[in-house]
């Protein structure tokens, strides 16, 4: 009976430091039903909780709901608290050439687009991935409103989008797009001057991988795309 109580409690306190060592990439993938086969060539960052991609401090302090929005400027390490919002991790290449923030989407309702937008192939995406993210992103519209027909339709024209196939052999996704981040004149961590975002999505379940890179590893945007396959799944 002493060795059964004894098992037990190990088994518990085994079970609670799992818990607790769970990062907020791994709860927000797992969300998503996301599987995730991290690469060496990544250092990633631990936090248990969603994190700001710049240190809180007197000078940089968490933006105010205006800086937020965009109806307010703001710039340096307030500017990226401003743009990325609360985010789950940060990957950093470790040879320094570029930075991958990730950022879970929360989850999303439906929408009854399909008054406007009335093209098969724009419904396909619009069912896999949602415009609120993407308009926060590109500070579009008015603020802090979710996006209409109209704005979602617009900012539609304003994204790459892959192939079915290219989105599937990547992510096992059903819809994957992309688009350049407006930075502003600002440079993440006193290095990256060139933002690109890339979005997968499948069933209405996203993520979110902002490539942050340099005036010269920009150039090899793709490369650092094509290092992710399959380092974020979507099991069903």
């Amino acid at each position: 009976m002493k060795n059964y109580c004894y098992c037990s409690l190990i088994l518990l306190f085994w079970g609670a430091t799992n818990l607790v060592a769970q990062t907020s990439l791994e709860k927000g993938m797992a969300k998503h039903g996301v599987d995730m086969n991290l690469p060496s060539f990544l250092n990633v960052s631990e936090n248990t909780e969603k994190i700001y991609v710049t240190q809180i401090n007197e000078k940089n302090p968490i933006p105010e709901i205006a800086q937020q929005s965009g109806s307010r400027t703001s710039s340096s390490d307030t500017f990226f608290k401003a743009l990325f919002g609360r985010i789950n991790s940060i990957l950093t290449y470790k040879n320094g050439e570029c930075v991958v923030i990730v950022y879970t989407f929360p989850g999303m309702g439906s929408n009854n687009y399909g008054q406007v937008i009335r093209d098969s192939t724009k419904l396909f995406t619009f069912r896999n991935i949602s415009f609120e993210r993407i308009k926060y992103n590109f500070k579009y519209g008015l603020p802090n409103n979710y996006p209409s027909e109209l704005e979602a339709n617009e900012l539609y024209s304003m994204l790459t989008h892959y192939p079915h196939d290219k989105a599937k052999k990547m992510f096992n996704a059903n819809a994957l797009v992309s688009f350049p981040l407006n930075l502003r004149g600002n440079t993440y961590k006193n290095k990256y001057t060139r933002g690109i975002t890339v979005i997968a999505g499948k069933n209405r379940r996203q993520f979110y991988l902002y490539f942050m890179m340099t005036d010269k590893s920009v150039l090899n945007f793709e490369k650092y795309l094509n290092d992710f396959e399959k380092v974020f799944w979507f099991n069903n």
